[in-house]
């Protein structure tokens, strides 16, 4: 399997899953290896050359699927999940370059950003923040970043 990624460029990195990597015709498929037909087809984090592309985390309390209760805590969730995600890859917070914040409700845009920002105070990356319709599992927020990744010796 490394040697298949190595060959590709990509590295894949899922928080919580064995993930298998198909390629097809310059077509890469990342999967989660699950019997649950439920969940999602994705990985949480690819790294392409010096890049890391991290999927969008939900506010979910530590090892459960259970959502914080509120912006507030969904916000801080979320960002803990993308830290603990680019900690996998040897990144941090500061190495990121972008944020795609999804709320459930603009009206929750002051308290996700008093939440938000002394996480990234320091070296704020660019922001896009938008309301959308809905959100996986009745979520309040999704957060997808861009980072970029640390040297390799692979």
């Amino acid at each position: 399997m490394k040697k298949l990624i190595a060959a590709l460029g990509l590295s894949v990195f899922c928080a919580s899953c064995a993930v298998t990597v198909i390629h097809d015709e310059g077509i890469n498929r990342f999967t989660p290896d699950s019997p649950d037909a439920t969940k999602p087809i994705y990985a949480n984090m690819v790294r392409h050359d010096d890049t890391l592309y991290l999927a969008g985390t939900l506010g979910f309390k530590p090892d459960t699927r259970e959502l914080g209760d509120g912006i507030e805590e969904q916000t801080a969730l979320a960002i803990d999940g993308v830290e603990a995600t680019l900690a996998r890859a040897g990144a941090s917070l500061a190495d990121v370059v972008q944020c795609t914040v999804y709320l459930a409700d603009i009206a929750d845009y002051g308290a996700m950003n008093g939440v938000y920002k002394p996480r990234f105070e320091d070296n704020p990356p660019a922001r896009t923040a938008l309301a959308v319709a809905g959100l996986p599992l009745g979520a309040e927020i999704e957060i997808a970043c861009i980072a970029a990744a640390p040297d390799t010796d692979d």
